[in-house]
């Protein structure tokens, strides 16, 4: 706490104080072993006068939007916000807390205040005032810019940053989003066609699966019959599933059981049970769970008195959760109902309707320990009643918390993780950020140019709270390496037979290193003759598998196949193949940015496997964007036919003059003299200038056919794949493509393809690439006992990989030649 203490002071958010006041601190740590710092405000919370100031309606927001014919988007995000709120001098003494250094008061405004959200909200509307609802929103903390076009968004954009930049407030780039076509804000899609439900809102109910007992269907009509009311003709719809709720009736699915569930479903969806949430008028907040989920409702009382529907949501209970207390589970439904609609809940007074009694208590909690302790400290910055509501009144939620929900991780952070307080471990000077800069020029009509950083999406993680030090604690304290860690240390075995059992099969595909845990695997030979060759891999504990997941994809958001094969090579846990498929299809950028891939079938001809760097393909993608008529407007895409390693370099024409010295530059005085170059017949490639470089060098320069570019085709897969790549990192007429094209390249080298399953760095290197985070938790071999041994195993390897990757890409062609 003291070094904590020390940081507050350091950046001028606390300061000493002589106050007759005094919160509690509470240190919450969170499930990366950071501590989240908390002051319990309770006791000034229950004094203080409630500042209100309205918010803006949706209606208002909606129609804004649709009078500008906005179809450009930017949502901006405050950094720490409260804290860039100072407090007055004459009434900070009341925000003091007590820590066992001293007395400190805040000198920023603090989270768990009452009344925080209002009068940021307060705040920002005063800072904005004259561009509200002109050319930008205001909730709370979050902002949005919208407009009829890229140079007019540009314009509004500047204006909004110079209010910001005049009132000493900084945006949290990680969190912003710039020139978008479609946003997501205040629960809605809002896009230039124009506001569409968020459909997470529903996914709980839509995504309901099939009742396969009677107790299932119970529980569903529990829901269906709690908002019957909105449903016309409810009876007559679910008689089918009504009447297996008589004793004399077999449970058996019919069609008709199967329209009526489906018709009931829709009519949960859909108005008039789903309502806009209306902004004006307070929330409620129903929640429930059970044995192994959770479930909750954000609702809304209408003029006549009758409860609709904003959102439904829950899911189900890690391992770990399952084993908390009843009142735990009950709590965490309250907390993860309020995350998850903080938005709606930040500014306004609402009420958690429970079943469970003793979250009545919640507030009377005297010491500041414990999870629902904690819990409720992250709480109090919210202005919220809880109602006891009977459980058989409570089917709606109840329901929720008994359907059968995709498993859960026990990685996933606890709330407290993601509801608003104080992270320590953020402060700093500037903000860190995962993104890169990019130079975009705002034109105005009077003022020449002016340079400003616009945030690209390359979400490539560059600090990591990782180190080779913690690696083999963190192995020891892992579930799934724990019993094997243990055994190979000290050769104890776990008590649990079947545990034991599974730690003397798998032992000896383990090895202990040094402190670290390593798995060993061995790769397809496809019939090739080596020694045992076995990759060896780092057991992978939980807490860093989403650090490494995020590392491997987002450098070049490649598919699969890439991924997972890159990351095997290094890595290994429990479940890694599920792991990669679930974190690449939960991919915002991917899915915002990627096109569905259609399987063509054509006549297949191989041409012949031939060594590194013995065959070029060449060829010429663009025109691209350009700021003015001298910047590089195409990229010269040159491929090793063999290993995939690839070369791209932005040019300004598709000239044979640029074509030739970049051949003379960095192919052939870089990598050697090929035995022959594949193009197409642009007029680049088949001129004299580029046949005399090839005559000096005695290279052979073989055309494809015309309008067949298949002929061509490890050229244009890498072409596509790069274009792919700069869809999914360049927004909307950002012009930053040719400082993108280093990253990708990184990525293309790194990755192993699905037909060769080594990287192009591999290949040509003996070793594989390390990024950024493999040195943090990768312990650096030391080459230095046997130096010789080294060299001669780099060279071992890249024999066995090029001769495996030949049979590979041979085994690839012919499995292409059997599915045509």
């Amino acid at each position: 706490m003291n070094k904590q203490i020390e940081e507050l002071l350091k950046y001028d958010i606390i300061e000493e104080s002589n106050s007759e006041w005094g919160a509690p601190v509470v240190m919450c740590r969170k499930t990366t072993g950071q501590l989240r710092f908390c002051c319990d405000f309770r006791s000034l919370n229950q004094v203080s006068a409630t500042h209100f100031f309205p918010l803006p309606r949706l209606e208002d927001v909606f129609d804004s939007i649709g009078k500008s014919k906005a179809q450009v988007f930017s949502t901006l995000d405050l950094f720490s916000g409260y804290w860039q709120c100072g407090l007055d001098p004459s009434t900070a003494h009341k925000s003091a807390f007590v820590t066992p250094s001293g007395v400190y008061q805040w000198k920023r405004r603090p989270f768990g205040i009452a009344s925080a959200p209002a009068s940021f909200q307060h705040m920002l509307t005063h800072v904005l005032h004259g561009l509200n609802y002109q050319m930008a929103l205001v909730y709370v903390d979050d902002i949005l810019v919208f407009s009829r076009n890229f140079e007019e968004h540009m314009k509004n954009l500047q204006l909004v940053f110079d209010r910001l930049l005049s009132a000493g407030l900084t945006l949290k780039p990680s969190k912003c989003e710039f020139a978008q076509k479609e946003v997501l804000y205040l629960g809605h899609r809002i896009s230039r066609e124009g506001v569409k439900v968020d459909q997470s809102k529903v996914e709980a109910v839509k995504s309901f699966p099939v009742p396969k007992t009677e107790t299932q269907v119970r529980s569903f009509l529990g829901l269906c019959n709690y908002y019957r009311k909105f449903i016309k003709n409810f009876a007559y719809i679910a008689k089918p599933l009504t009447n297996f709720t008589k004793k004399e009736v077999p449970f058996e699915w019919s069609e008709k059981c199967q329209k009526s569930f489906d018709k009931l479903k829709d009519a949960l969806c859909s108005p008039p049970v789903l309502a806009y949430p209306d902004l004006s008028k307070p929330f409620i907040l129903t929640t429930d769970a059970s044995g192994t989920a959770i479930g909750y409702i954000l609702g809304q009382f209408d003029s006549e008195g009758r409860e609709r529907v904003c959102a439904y949501n829950g899911r189900s209970l890690s391992q770990s959760e399952t084993k908390w207390s009843i009142s735990e589970k009950e709590c965490l439904a309250v907390l993860e109902g309020i995350k998850n609609y903080h938005v709606y809940l930040a500014n306004s007074h609402f009420k958690i309707y429970t079943d469970h009694q003793a979250l009545n208590w919640l507030s009377s909690i005297k010491q500041s320990t414990g999870r629902l302790a904690r819990w409720y400290v992250l709480l109090q910055g919210y202005d919220y009643e809880i109602c006891f509501r009977r459980g058989s009144k409570n089917t709606n939620a109840d329901c929720l918390s008994r359907r059968e929900y995709p498993h859960t991780d026990n990685n996933l952070p606890e709330p407290e993780d993601s509801i608003p307080s104080i992270d320590v471990n953020q402060i700093s000077t500037s903000e860190p950020n995962n993104s890169e800069p990019v130079e975009i020029t705002f034109f105005f009509t009077e003022n020449p140019p002016i340079q400003r950083p616009i945030l690209a999406a390359i979400d490539t993680p560059t600090e990591f709270n990782i180190t080779t030090e913690n690696i083999g604690d963190a192995q020891k304290d892992c579930p799934d390496f724990k019993d094997m860690y243990t055994y190979l240390s000290n050769d104890t075995l776990p008590e649990e037979k079947k545990r034991a059992d599974k730690v003397k099969h798998d032992f000896q595909q383990y090895c202990l290193l040094d402190g670290v845990l390593y798995h060993f695997f061995q790769p397809r030979s496809r019939g090739v003759k080596h020694k045992d060759r076995f990759i060896k891999q780092l057991a992978l504990p939980r807490k860093f598998r989403n650090d490494v997941l995020a590392s491997y994809h987002n450098l070049g958001h490649f598919g699969f196949d890439r991924t997972y094969f890159a990351m095997q090579q290094k890595y290994f846990f429990p479940g890694m193949y599920q792991a990669v498929a679930d974190y690449i299809k939960g991919c915002d950028m991917c899915q915002r940015a990627k096109q569905p891939a259609h399987a063509k079938r054509v006549p297949l001809t191989n041409m012949p496997i031939q060594d590194t760097f013995s065959r070029w393909h060449l060829d010429i993608i663009g025109p691209f964007q350009a700021l003015t008529k001298e910047s590089y407007r195409y990229i010269l895409i040159i491929v090793d036919s063999f290993s995939k390693w690839t070369e791209a370099f932005p040019v300004r024409f598709k000239s044979a003059e640029e074509i030739s010295r970049i051949l003379h530059r960095e192919i052939f005085s870089r990598y050697g003299t090929c035995h022959s170059l594949v193009t197409d017949r642009g007029q680049g490639f088949a001129s004299k200038l580029v046949a005399a470089i090839n005559q000096i060098y005695n290279v052979k320069h073989s055309f494809s056919s015309s309008y067949h570019p298949q002929t061509n085709s490890v050229a244009e897969r890498t072409n596509k794949t790069i274009i792919q790549c700069m869809r999914t990192l360049v927004h909307e007429n950002q012009l930053n493509w040719p400082e993108l094209l280093p990253g990708i390249l990184m990525a293309f080298r790194m990755t192993p393809s699905a037909s060769l399953e080594f990287s192009p760095f591999y290949l040509v290197f003996g070793k594989e690439m390390n990024l950024p985070l493999d040195t943090n938790l990768i312990p650096k071999p030391d080459i230095n006992k046997n130096l010789v041994h080294h060299i001669k195993n780099v060279l071992d390897n890249l024999k066995i990989a090029r001769t495996l990757a030949t049979e590979n890409l041979k085994h690839a062609q012919e499995y292409q030649k059997i599915a045509l």
